[in-house]
């Protein structure tokens, strides 16, 4: 077919020149930073991975914490809880609006990709059970979620994003409570959570992982744990730094810098994991190594512990069982090396590059 020539031209929208603008402003002040604070705060906070280097991208991939690049749930759970914060929940109306502003304004500055699409359907139904007085269920929110996106676009059922997305949201709604409270008879609650929230992800997605990736990392649960504590106040950083750096570029700078200490972790745990034995194997054997974590999680530990204090919600958990907990997780530890070195043989291999993704011998 033959036509005449087009011509693209025009300012764009307010909103489309507002986060042009936001972009623009955020790279500037990020330019003289170090380069894990260039490629993770906008990945972070905005779900850019544009400036990340290849090897650290590789790293997040082989250590499960690529997700931490992708705008989700994880987001719209911090800035509602900001919201609420501020606002409480005794002027509902005020609130839900307050919600829906900040979802609003997230959707627009990072874009409708799949995940963020699925985390905002929910954030809608929770906002919606808000302002009605009733109480959120997420499941049904995910539900609700998931049918409304595919029937707005079918084709986001092929995404593997969205598909990502509702499936480890599912895997912790769903599994994520039971199993921590099982675990949580020999551990504290907040480790209990730590250890099942990104162990039960992590095997919902490995099917969906399998069809594109072929590596993964026995660890990846650990390098989660690890890197748990930072990935709060990055976002929030991260954000502030972005929507104050057309604004207040002093203000963006100093946020900039409080997240770049998180970046600097969040990196050094990517690719100091991603080196260790039991990195970058194939994705079947992590995912028996997950299977091994999944089955001791699932343990009826009630039985062996009837009476442990942690059980009974005490502050301080008694000594024999924190040396018991420790010396537990590194027999296990023990274990998945084993595994992993019957499935693979010996450690040494050479790397050979034959255009292929991996090629060792």
């Amino acid at each position: 077919m033959r036509g005449p020539a087009g011509e693209i031209s025009g300012t764009g929208t307010l909103t489309a020149r507002a986060v042009a603008a936001i972009d623009s402003a955020f790279s500037e002040i990020l330019a003289s930073f170090p380069a894990h604070a260039r490629g993770l705060l906008p990945g972070v906070a905005l779900g850019d991975e544009s400036e990340m280097s290849p090897s650290l991208d590789e790293a997040m991939k082989t250590t499960s914490l690529a997700h931490l690049t992708a705008v989700s749930g994880g987001h719209v759970s911090i800035l509602t809880g900001i919201v609420l914060a501020f606002l409480g929940r005794r002027y509902r109306v005020l609130t839900g609006l307050g919600c829906a502003a900040a979802l609003a304004g997230l959707v627009t500055l990072v874009g409708t990709e799949p995940s963020v699409l699925r985390a905002a359907l929910m954030g809608i139904m929770v906002i919606a059970a808000m302002l009605l007085g009733k109480n959120p269920h997420a499941f049904s929110g995910l539900a609700f979620a998931i049918l409304f996106a595919c029937a707005l676009d079918p084709w986001l059922a092929t995404s593997y994003g969205f598909l990502l997305s509702a499936s480890a949201t599912g895997a912790i709604v769903v599994f994520g409570r039971p199993l921590a409270a099982r675990l949580s008879r020999i551990l504290p609650a907040h480790l209990a959570d730590l250890i099942v929230i990104p162990l039960v992800a992590q095997l919902a997605v490995t099917p969906i992982l399998a069809l594109f990736a072929d590596r993964s990392s026995m660890w990846g649960v650990l390098a989660n744990i690890l890197v748990a504590p930072i990935v709060t106040p990055l976002t929030i950083l991260g954000l502030l730094a972005a929507i104050t750096a057309p604004v207040a570029p002093a203000v963006a700078k100093l946020c900039a810098q409080c997240a770049s200490l998180c970046t600097w972790w969040l990196a050094g745990v990517a690719e100091t994991v991603a080196e260790w034995p039991g990195s970058g194997i194939p994705i079947w054997a992590a995912a028996m190594c997950e299977i091994v974590m999944l089955i001791v999680v699932a343990l009826p530990w009630r039985k062996f512990f009837p009476e442990s204090p942690v059980a009974r919600n005490t502050k301080k958990p008694r000594w024999q069982v924190v040396i018991g907990s420790g010396l537990a997780m590194c027999i296990l530890a023990g274990l998945l090396l084993a595994v992993v070195r019957v499935a693979l043989g010996k450690w040494p291999a050479a790397y050979l590059p034959s255009g292929k993704p991996y090629s060792a011998m």
